[in-house]
């Protein structure tokens, strides 16, 4: 059986929980319109490689739609055909929220991912667009099981530059973040390392017990000759 580069693609965004439904945000863009005078058209979201086809847009309260805008899914950035204009009605003030679904990762970063799991079971090519076709049916979950604890280790780096804050009594442990993923990083290793195991038995070149030690006596010279 063959598997599929998407197969271990899903299989790793679901362990990461980075799914397309996985994380939605809704930005209030209002002050942008305001300070564009109504003339803006392009506004950049606060996320990246937003999921296509997924975002919608709702001016001056009148409802989300699809319709009307173009989407930068890699860049985050949405650009509508008429400029959001401000509102002329004072019981409904100048609005403007995109809603958007987004991933942590692109299929390329998951890719070095699925890399990372090939290596931990000995496919030590370099090509995963290849080398991934190398695995056997009870190695596919070995291989995804690494894949995702590279993915949090990952997020660990990322979020790691975050630090926690506090403003009018309210605070923010972004530490916490980074420590969970960290966590969720080890726990996937050894899961990984255990179902290694249970596949494919223990490494040549390493055992379970001591090493059997042999002592030898060495001739102290290459006259010497032992004694009758």
């Amino acid at each position: 059986m063959s598997f599929s580069l998407p197969q271990f693609t899903d299989r790793i965004r679901q362990y990461l929980d980075d799914t397309t439904t996985s994380h939605k945000t809704v930005e209030n863009l209002t002050f942008l319109v305001v300070g564009g005078n109504g003339s803006r058209k392009s506004f950049v979201l606060s996320k990246q490689n937003l999921v296509p086809s997924a975002t919608l847009a709702d001016v001056n309260k009148s409802g989300f739609v699809s319709t009307g805008f173009t989407v930068d899914t890699a860049n985050g950035i949405i650009t509508f055909s008429t400029a959001p204009p401000l509102s002329t009605v004072v019981t409904n003030p100048t609005s403007l929220e995109v809603l958007s679904y987004y991933q942590e990762f692109t299929d390329t970063d998951v890719q070095k991912f699925i890399d990372y799991g090939l290596n931990k079971i000995g496919v030590m090519g370099s090509d995963v667009s290849n080398d991934y076709q190398n695995v056997t049916a009870p190695n596919f979950n070995v291989v995804c099981l690494y894949g995702a604890s590279a993915g949090f280790s990952a997020l660990v780096s990322r979020y790691a530059k975050f630090v926690d804050t506090s403003a009018d009594g309210k605070s923010s442990s972004k530490s916490k973040i980074c420590e969970n993923y960290k966590n969720q990083a080890e726990d996937f290793e050894k899961r990984g390392d255990a179902e290694r195991l249970a596949v494919q038995g223990f490494r040549q070149g390493r055992s379970t017990v001591a090493n059997l030690k042999v002592n030898s006596n060495v001739p102290r010279s290459a006259m010497w000759t032992p004694r009758r």
